[in-house]
């Protein structure tokens, strides 16, 4: 095994959610892939190779509505870390069956890893996922759903697997990408139609929160709880995010 994604975590990875045997805003999800090949200096795929390749492997595995990862790796290359000049990328499609949409309210605990939105590596959805498999390992130790990670900056960034959103003073807001944020494309989603905005969130401000979600791709799920501080629920406000990123749900 000489892939450098399997031996070095060089790769990234876009999760997609299928809808009637299609992915809404596939666009949004290239685009995100693209910036990403370019930040780790190998091409892109061919968009229309993978239309292709998705569209076969939906038919194939008769998958109507579920979830598909596509992961891009730089291939196979020498050992250590400088790759060969020939790249010749793996790319892998795999698909699941329907999960949770609306999931269930989820508790949270403010972890000891940081993200570092000055590095471009923050805008790269990398199969190097360590600090977020640590973070979600000792937040479930400590009898928690999920964790968030602080930005360098002080403030939240994000949650291990999902964007967070805020209700603070009535206004929707998001951590921005200079806080650690990944740029997420229901983050983004929100931010364009003006529901939600960019703003940073320090711990100390958890408790005049009048509300908080995780939003990704795939789903949306009310928080309760941050350490010690309860989070409380927006019925409204939520409403408005998940039948706005998930209208099929109404």
């Amino acid at each position: 095994m000489t892939d450098r994604g399997f031996l070095l975590g060089d790769g990234i990875f876009e999760t997609m959610r299928v809808v009637n045997k299609k992915i809404p805003h596939l666009r949004l999800h290239f685009s995100r892939m693209e910036k990403g090949c370019n930040i780790l200096f190998f091409p892109s795929p061919q968009k229309e190779l993978l239309i292709k390749g998705i569209e076969e492997i939906l038919k194939i595995n008769e998958i109507n509505n579920g979830s598909l990862r596509l992961t891009i790796t730089r291939g196979d290359g020498p050992r250590g870390i400088i790759p060969s000049g020939n790249t010749n990328l793996t790319i892998l499609l795999q698909v699941f069956d329907p999960t949770q949409t609306i999931l269930p309210p989820v508790k949270l605990v403010i972890s000891r890893y940081f993200r570092d939105g000055r590095s471009p590596l923050s805008e790269v959805k990398s199969t190097n996922f360590l600090p977020y498999i640590l973070s979600r390992i000792e937040a479930k130790n400590k009898n928690y759903d999920d964790a968030l990670l602080l930005g360098q900056t002080g403030s939240i960034a994000e949650a291990t697997a999902a964007n967070i959103v805020f209700l603070k003073k009535n206004i929707l807001v998001t951590p921005p990408l200079l806080d650690g944020a990944l740029p997420g494309t229901s983050r983004e989603r929100l931010l364009k139609a003006g529901l939600c905005e960019e703003a940073s969130v320090k711990p100390e401000e958890l408790s005049s929160m009048q509300g908080a979600w995780l939003i990704n791709a795939l789903s949306i799920a009310p928080v309760t709880t941050i350490n010690h501080f309860s989070m409380k629920q927006s019925y409204q406000k939520g409403e408005i995010i998940k039948n706005y990123l998930f209208p099929d749900m109404e």
